[in-house]
């Protein structure tokens, strides 16, 4: 996918985001070794979320598209920054998007 493309579906998952009631308290946070596509907090709670699309045609979803290694460098950078801003409750999940010509589908996904 296109970064333009990518960057569409990420200002796409924050406005869902904010409608859900989330505040939006960092984009693409980068440190060495990864990025994590958006940080949000609902009440008390931080969740580090990754932005996945795909077609509707696509044999897997976004959540199912995050390996291993994806989910290892989301909870180390998760770690970062909860350390860099004094130790905060924090959640990972996957805000999966499914598109067609003229729809679009959310799914908001917490990984346990």
């Amino acid at each position: 996918m296109s970064r333009l493309k990518g960057e569409y579906f990420e200002d796409l998952a924050v406005d869902y985001l904010r409608l859900k009631g989330f505040k939006i308290l960092a984009r693409n946070y980068r440190r060495r070794g990864g990025e994590i596509d958006i940080i949000a907090q609902r009440k008390r709670r931080i969740y580090f979320l990754e932005v996945k699309a795909r077609k509707s045609s696509a044999y897997y979803s976004g959540y199912e598209a995050v390996d291993k290694s994806k989910w290892k460098r989301i909870e180390r950078l998760a770690a970062i920054y909860a350390q860099d801003k004094g130790g905060l409750d924090f959640d990972y999940g996957v805000i999966s998007l499914a598109y067609g010509n003229n729809w679009i589908e959310f799914m908001f996904m917490i990984k346990n």
